[in-house]
């Protein structure tokens, strides 16, 4: 509450956050445990490119390394990216010969 009330102030309407939208995903998906390797597969960008983004929000949320920039940013709600480029591999595969019927 303190927290969301501080970045509001700061930043002014909830919506509009002080991270951009790439700083967000990064965040979002080393927040779901993944590397900035993997980050950057999902992304498609470079893994210097994900640790830019990361060092950035770092400094705009006044963090104090990635994993305190991940509990803030989460804690305000911000970590809700737009998920539309994003290439995900499903463990299993829609085409499965696994079906419900015995």
């Amino acid at each position: 509450m303190v927290l969301d009330t501080a970045l509001r102030i700061t930043y002014g309407k909830r919506d509009q956050s002080p991270l951009t939208e790439r700083e967000i995903e990064c965040l979002f998906w080393c927040g779901e445990g993944k590397t900035s390797s993997d980050t950057a597969v999902i992304l498609g960008i470079a893994e210097t490119t994900v640790n830019f983004h990361l060092v950035k929000a770092v400094k705009k949320l006044g963090a104090t390394n990635r994993s305190n920039a991940i509990l803030i940013a989460g804690m305000a709600g911000l970590l809700q990216p737009q998920l539309n480029g994003a290439e995900i591999e499903d463990e299993i595969s829609p085409n499965s010969q696994f079906n419900d019927q015995g």
